[in-house]
């Protein structure tokens, strides 16, 4: 069983991460990770984000895909409400429902709470996703230099694992919580600089 789990993370492109030992410089540490995650400036991903609050409860694919302040996020599908694809950049969104009309707004905090009836801070999750802590007020490093946790405008979000994609330490799975709201997002597939469209079935952006 081992076996065939160490294969199948192989062909994946990842590596669980082995439990280092303390680094003695946690700063030096910190500074240099960060500046590492700073160069990445086109990234995708794959993984399966979790909701749980006193409302609903579900799941959903999750596909992302960034170019510097450019986004393009895929939920499928997103806890009864059908796919949903929401696209934009710094100064406009758009989220695209699995039927009727485009909707707009400023950002897409906004739109996701039209949507689905709650919100999440994608400006910020996309540092967060990397291991940035981005405006972050309040942040706790772990014993290796890299985040731990972190405070963001009643959001509180743990870095519950990281992983080694493409030779960088990348986090595989965040803990978010906003009072009675907690999500739960485990990536399994990053391409970190991709020059041109990922070819990869796995990364693949799903069917509109």
């Amino acid at each position: 069983m081992r076996a065939v789990l160490l294969l199948i993370l192989l062909l994946s492109g990842c590596s669980i991460a082995p439990k280092a030992p303390p680094v003695e410089d946690l700063d030096a540490a910190w500074a240099e990770h960060q500046r590492r995650l700073s160069a990445i400036q086109r990234w995708q991903m794959e993984g399966k984000l979790a909701l749980r609050s006193e409302q609903q409860s579900g799941s959903a694919q999750l596909w992302w895909r960034q170019n510097r302040q450019q986004f393009d996020l895929r939920l499928t599908p997103p806890f009864g409400v059908g796919k949903l694809r929401i696209r934009g950049d710094e100064e406009s969104v758009v989220l695209y429902p699995a039927s009727g009309s485009p909707l707009r707004a400023a950002n897409a905090e906004t739109l996701l709470q039209q949507a689905v009836g709650w919100s999440l801070p994608l400006q910020s999750l996309r540092y967060w996703v990397l291991g940035l802590p981005a405006e972050a007020t309040e942040i706790q490093l772990n014993d290796q230099g890299r985040l731990q946790s972190l405070v963001y405008q009643g959001w509180q979000v743990s870095f519950v694992a990281y992983q080694t994609f493409e030779d960088v330490m990348v986090p595989s799975e965040l803990l978010l919580r906003y009072q009675t709201l907690e999500l739960r997002l485990a990536i399994h597939e990053w391409k970190l600089n991709p020059v041109n469209a990922v070819s990869s079935s796995r990364l693949r952006p799903p069917s509109d």
